[in-house]
């Protein structure tokens, strides 16, 4: 029973999260092209401290790779100054990497791993530094989009604040 308690609150945090991202900026940030400003990154990581903030800023990947897409890479550099920012600088951040479902859980696993590796050494090769980041695989046990397992949006990253 406590471990399903502890899964529900996760739950609900995550979804009140995303709801005050939503609400602040508009959905139009959810999608892939969406640009970004630094203000808007340390809104929302900052402002919602106490709930253990993050950005599900659909840092997306094609099927079965772990290569940065182009149109991620200015939302990336925005996420860098934000993070190298006074609001952020003293923050330390997780970053998570998701696939879909298709495939074996261990391959998943390792293909998330390495789309973690592949943001952090971007944000770390554009400034910030190597020890304020830590990247961790999810597998695809965090769908984004549960009713579609195989959809785009599941292959992703999220970045979250470190306690």
């Amino acid at each position: 029973m406590k471990g399903r308690l502890t899964y529900v609150t996760r739950s609900v945090t995550t979804l009140i999260v995303w709801l005050i991202f939503i609400a602040h900026f508009g959905q139009s940030h959810a999608q892939m092209g969406a640009s970004l400003t630094v203000e808007q990154v340390e809104e929302a990581l900052v402002k919602t401290r106490n709930l253990k903030p993050m950005i599900d800023l659909s840092i997306r990947f094609e099927f079965d790779s772990a290569t940065l897409l182009d149109q991620s890479k200015p939302n990336l550099r925005v996420i860098a100054d934000a993070f190298n920012g006074k609001k952020l600088g003293a923050y330390s951040f997780q970053v998570e990497g998701h696939t879909d479902k298709q495939g074996m859980a261990q391959y998943n696993q390792r293909l998330s791993e390495r789309r973690a590796d592949a943001v952090v050494t971007f944000l770390v090769n554009v400034g910030v530094q190597r020890e304020r980041l830590t990247a961790v695989g999810k597998g695809f046990h965090e769908l984004a989009d549960e009713t579609n397992p195989t959809a785009a949006e599941n292959r992703r990253v999220r970045i979250r604040t470190q306690p």
